[in-house]
């Protein structure tokens, strides 16, 4: 099994964390950076799983020349800005099986229709990370919202990144409530544009708000302050608080009285599922993850929404903003 992956950065490392977690018998791996620190601390993090299976070949590499040209499983963890470059790039003369993609998935508006049709064009089955749809908890929770409509979901916490990490709470409320179009309101969120963490890119506090097919949601990142992260579900005949920073949750409905249920909570490290999607894949031909084309739809609504919201605050017409 030929795998690849392009982006060695925090989560790619974290990807490659898990790919040392394959049991398959030879297997190869390539990671490709072009800066030699991130290949650097990729190797480190890789070892730090590895020692010592043998099933697995692994090379470092600056570039794409010495990459295969059959990939079964491919793994885009780069920067929002580049990835569409990274992708063309992939696939220039090789065969990819499966496609795994990190987001935010493009910083430029244009690049989704590109994308897909280059997707569709090479037959490949591609998928977008936002990876709580894996979480067991989640999918136990999905359960108890089965049949369930009109929805409220409300997620509220400080500084966790309302343009990098929305995206990963609309594909939640996509997930729950099974539905894959969904209407975006940019009036509250904060005229002020912050600096990322990561250089040259942005961020963005406040509130979106949307409806989906009669349930809504509220998402809300405050500019300040240490409030966890708390998401919370209800309507009228359940309430679920979910406390992802202290592995709790909390459910309470009308069938039991209202009392409050206490249920424990664990988060999913990337290190430690990005094995088990390339199983899954392998072995059934898909995965749990949202597919390129629901993803795509959710992203392309998302930036419009803030492309909509830069328009509106600064008069600044634009395809690309960097949300990465």
């Amino acid at each position: 099994m030929n795998i690849v992956l392009v982006g060695a950065g925090q989560i790619g490392s974290r990807h490659l964390q898990g790919l040392a977690l394959l049991k398959d018998e030879n297997i190869r791996i390539q990671v490709l950076d072009p800066s030699e620190e991130s290949l650097r601390i990729a190797k480190d993090r890789y070892y730090e799983v590895a020692k010592d299976k043998k099933n697995i070949t692994i090379e470092f590499l600056s570039n794409f020349d010495k990459v295969v040209n059959d990939i079964h499983v491919a793994i885009v963890a780069t920067s929002s800005k580049v990835r569409r470059r990274a992708i063309e790039e992939l696939v220039q003369g090789r065969r990819v099986k499966y496609l795994l993609l990190e987001k935010f998935l493009f910083s430029d508006i244009r690049d989704y229709e590109v994308i897909q049709n280059l997707i569709n064009e090479r037959q490949i089955k591609a998928f977008v990370n936002c990876p709580r749809r894996l979480y067991p908890d989640y999918i136990e929770i999905k359960d108890l919202l089965k049949d369930q409509k009109d929805l409220i979901f409300n997620v509220a916490g400080s500084n966790w990144g309302l343009g990098c990490n929305g995206i990963h709470l609309l594909d939640l409320f996509c997930f729950f409530t099974e539905t894959k179009e969904l209407t975006l309101n940019n009036d509250w969120i904060d005229e002020e544009v912050i600096p990322s963490k990561r250089s040259g890119y942005v961020e963005f506090s406040g509130t979106i708000t949307g409806t989906n097919n009669g349930s809504k949601f509220l998402i809300t990142s405050y500019p300040s302050g240490n409030s966890p992260l708390i998401i919370s579900i209800f309507n009228e005949n359940f309430r679920i608080i979910i406390e992802e920073g202290s592995g709790t949750y909390f459910y309470s409905s009308v069938s039991n009285g209202w009392a409050w249920e206490q249920k424990k909570f664990a988060i999913r490290f990337q290190s430690k599922l990005t094995n088990l999607v390339v199983e899954e894949l392998v072995a059934t031909d898909t995965c749990g993850l949202t597919t390129y084309e629901e993803s795509a739809y959710l992203h392309h609504s998302f930036l419009n929404n803030i492309l909509s919201f830069i328009e509106r605050t600064q008069g600044k017409k634009t395809t690309e903003c960097l949300i990465t």
